[in-house]
Formats: structure tokens, sequence, C-alpha cells
């Protein structure tokens, strides 16, 4: 596992923790669109 890889996982993680934080304020009434989000930022981050 290189440095990579260690970094991708990080990125997720923030990721998803941010997510959940924000599903969780809104009651979960966006989740679709939170899902959405997460994986564009994903996207852009990870290139």
């Amino acid at each position: 596992m290189g440095i990579d890889d260690i970094t991708e996982k990080a990125s997720d993680a923030g990721i998803d923790k941010a997510g959940d934080a924000v599903d969780q304020k809104t009651g979960g009434g966006h989740s679709e669109k939170i899902e959405t989000t997460e994986k564009t930022v994903d996207e852009k981050i990870g290139g």
C-alpha cells in the first residue's frame, strides 16, 4: 500500500464523514443530493 492509497482512503473517509454530518443536520431530506455531491467531490479530488 503506497502513499497514494493512504491519501485516497483518508480523503474518502473525510468526504463520507462530511456527507454524513450534512445528512444528519438536514434530517435525511437531501440524502440523494448529498450522495451525488460526495461522488463528484471524490472524483475531483481523486483525479
